[in-house]
């Protein structure tokens, strides 16, 4: 096996955005509309700062790092913003403060011979102290967010293979004055099931679960999805059924320093899609 040990740190400064001055509105994507109610350009002056270790053995397949950084950033300029029912208007004011933000990171994966099974995992924490802008007012925040991943994939036969991967997030963030805000907690699982037919044929299916506690109405959700694959010599036709449970829209709910948001997506109902490829080379 071998061993390695890492160390960065770098020091920039961000570039100020020329359009922060435009004081109409504008449309910063296809759904939000923002107006900047300011005449202050934001830069900032940010160090970073990265320890790393990793543990890598081929032969074995075994995989292993730990992961440790500190960011600190003096910006010039915070910017705070409210809804006025039609746009986001953003106001700004000139700061001295810093914000700090403390990360760790442990990653570890495994082969194996039987079966081709690979197990992988990932888990990590930060925290974090940073000002804000709210009412005009300059106020401190802290908090820390704890994530975890796994992911894992098995063939127990030639005819078939399955992969699994999960991700579990959560974060909280309170006022240096005692308010709370609400605990962010998020879970998605991936599955995914192929079958090796003969006559170079291929069905598969997939499922995705979603859960966000945050999702007053619909913190549950779920998607399906199952195709067949034939392949002939540079040809592959594939025959899918999307949002096979004919999901009428997702809804995806953040937290982000003192800021609550929530996003309804509509999506494509149940459909039959019939794709035709070609290789060339």
């Amino acid at each position: 096996g071998t061993n390695e040990l890492r160390f960065n740190g770098s020091l920039s400064h961000s570039n100020p955005a020329i359009d922060n001055l435009y004081s109409q509105y504008i449309l910063t994507s296809y759904r939000q509309l923002s107006v900047y109610e300011n005449n202050g350009l934001y830069q900032s002056q940010v160090q970073n700062y990265t320890l790393s270790y990793d543990y890598k053995n081929i032969v074995s397949m075994l995989f292993f790092g730990i992961d440790a950084g500190w960011t600190h950033n003096l910006p010039d300029v915070l910017y705070g913003s409210y809804y006025d029912g039609i746009s986001e208007r953003i106001s700004s004011m000139k700061t001295d403060e810093t914000m700090d933000v403390l990360s760790a990171k442990l990653r570890a994966s495994k082969g194996f011979d039987w079966r081709m099974l690979k197990i992988g995992a990932e888990c990590g924490y930060s925290h974090f102290n940073s000002p804000a802008l709210v009412q005009n007012e300059i106020v401190r925040y802290k908090g820390g967010s704890l994530s975890a991943q796994i992911d894992l994939s098995i063939a127990p036969s030639d005819w078939m293979s399955l992969s699994y991967d999960g991700s579990f997030h959560q974060s909280r963030t309170s006022m240096n004055n005692g308010k709370d805000m609400p605990i962010l907690r998020t879970l998605s699982n991936d599955v995914s099931l192929e079958f090796y037919l003969p006559y170079d044929i291929t069905f598969g299916a997939s499922a995705s679960h979603y859960y966000n506690n945050l999702n007053k109405d619909d913190a549950s959700f779920l998607l399906g999805e199952a195709n067949v694959k034939y392949t002939y010599k540079r040809w592959a036709f594939t025959l899918s059924c999307d949002n096979i449970f004919n999901r009428k829209s997702y809804v995806y709910s953040t937290s982000s320093g003192l800021t609550e948001r929530t996003s309804v997506y509509h999506i494509r109902p149940r459909s039959f899609l019939l794709k035709i490829r070609c290789r060339i080379f």
